[in-house]
C-alpha cells in the first residue's frame, strides 16, 4: 500500500519559514538506519503525528532521539519532565505526540485537524479490520508463532494477540479506564496466545463485544472526553487510533505471511485504509 500523508492536516495559507530545530524523542523498535546519527523508532501513532506533518509542512528542522541507544536522549527525556515517550520538544517545552492537534498547536500551525471518519464510519472501518485479522491470524502454522517480527524483539504470537487487544482496549477506555500507555497490550490471559486457534477464539470474542457496545451506545457522537497517557482526549480520536493502529498491524501479518511463502487472498486493499492516517511504511523500519 502507498503511503500517504495524514489526511486530516489540511494545509492554510503559503508555507512557513523555518520556525526552529525540534527533538523528537522515541524508544527504539527498528533498528540500524544510519550510523551517523541518532535516528531512532518512530512507533506508528508518532510518526503519523510528527513526520506527517514534517513531510507535509517542510521548514521544520527535527532530530529524531532513540533513548534505548542514546544516553543524553534519556537524559534529555528526564530533564524535562516527560515520563512517557513519544515526545517533541524544544527547550523546556515538550508535548506528548499521540494526539495530531496537539502537535499542531505545539508547532504553532495553521491547520484543521481532526479525524475524517465519523464515529459510525470508524466503527465500520474497525470492524472489518477485526475481521481481516481473523482471516489472515489463523494461515500462519502455530510452529512459527515465536518468530520475532523484523527489527524488534516481538513474536508472532504477541504481535496477534495485540491486534485484538487493541479494540478490546479502546472499549475499556470508552467504559471509563485509563488508557495508560500499556494497556493495548496487556496479556491478562496468556492461554489467549497459545495457538492461533486461541488467538481467533480472543478475537472473535472481541469484534462480538465492540457490535454490542456500538449497539449499545445511545450518544453515537463520541464527543465525551476519555482520560489517556498524553492528556484528555475526544472518544472520536482514541477510536480513530485503535481503528488505524489494528490495520496497520493487519498490513504487517499479511506481508509476514508474504515472507513465510504462505499463499492468501489478501483481505484488504488500499481503499480499505483511506481517510485514516496511516503510517507511510508498514513496518517502522
Amino acid at each position: 500500500m502507498p503511503g500517504h500523508d495524514p489526511p486530516y492536516v489540511q494545509r492554510h495559507g503559503l508555507p512557513p519559514p523555518l520556525i526552529g530545530s525540534f527533538q523528537a524523542i522515541f524508544a527504539q523498535d527498528r533498528r540500524g538506519r544510519q550510523a551517523d546519527r541518532p535516528t531512532g523508532r518512530v512507533d506508528a501513532a508518532a510518526a503519523t503525528s510528527v513526520s506527517g506533518i514534517i513531510r507535509l509542512r517542510g521548514g521544520i528542522e527535527f532530530q529524531s532521539i532513540n533513548i534505548l541507544e542514546d544516553p543524553a536522549g534519556r537524559a534529555e527525556l528526564a530533564r524535562i519532565g516527560a515520563r512517557s515517550i513519544p515526545v517533541l520538544s524544544r527547550g523546556d517545552e515538550f508535548v506528548f505526540a499521540q494526539n495530531i492537534a496537539q502537535v499542531v498547536a505545539f508547532l504553532k500551525l495553521d491547520e484543521k485537524t481532526g479525524p475524517v471518519l465519523s464515529p459510525a464510519q470508524l466503527v465500520e472501518r474497525l470492524d472489518r479490520f477485526i475481521g481481516a485479522a481473523l482471516q489472515i491470524i489463523p494461515l500462519m502454522p502455530d510452529d512459527r508463532l515465536d518468530i520475532e517480527v523484523p527489527n524488534r524483539p516481538r513474536r508472532y504470537r504477541v504481535l496477534a494477540h495485540h491486534m485484538f487487544r487493541i479494540p478490546e482496549a479502546l472499549l475499556e477506555t470508552a467504559n471509563g479506564a485509563f488508557f495508560s500507555q500499556g494497556l493495548a497490550t496487556e496479556t491478562a490471559r496468556p492461554e489467549e496466545m497459545a495457538s492461533t486457534a486461541a488467538l481467533a477464539g480472543y478475537g472473535r470474542g472481541v469484534r462480538e463485544r465492540v457490535g454490542e457496545w456500538w449497539e449499545a451506545k445511545p450518544d453515537k457522537s463520541c464527543q465525551e472526553t476519555v482520560q489517556t497517557y498524553y492528556g484528555p482526549q475526544k472518544l472520536h480520536e482514541v477510536l480513530e487510533r485503535a481503528t488505524w493502529h489494528i490495520g496497520q498491524h493487519c498490513r504487517q501479518w499479511m506481508m509476514l505471511l508474504e515472507m513465510g511463502g504462505i499463499g492468501f487472498e489478501r483481505p484488504l486493499s488500499d481503499p480499505d485504509f483511506l481517510d485514516l492516517p496511516m503510517p507511510k511504511q508498514v513496518w517502522d523500519g
